[in-house]
């Protein structure tokens, strides 16, 4: 699990998914922000269907 998530934090598509994440949260307010951040990290984090691995 370690090894995925340190791939997946090398991809730069990863990050441009938590740079939007935080940047449609910025429009929300203080409790509702914090959660479509932590929303959109987690869905930047996931597995995706039919990636490398996928069975």
């Amino acid at each position: 699990m370690i090894g995925y998530l340190r791939c997946r934090l090398r991809e730069r598509g990863t990050w441009v998914a938590i740079g939007a994440a935080v940047t449609g949260a910025a429009a929300l307010p203080s409790p509702y922000s914090w959660m479509a951040i932590l929303a959109g990290v987690v869905a930047a984090l996931l597995p995706t269907p039919g990636g490398k691995g996928a069975a």
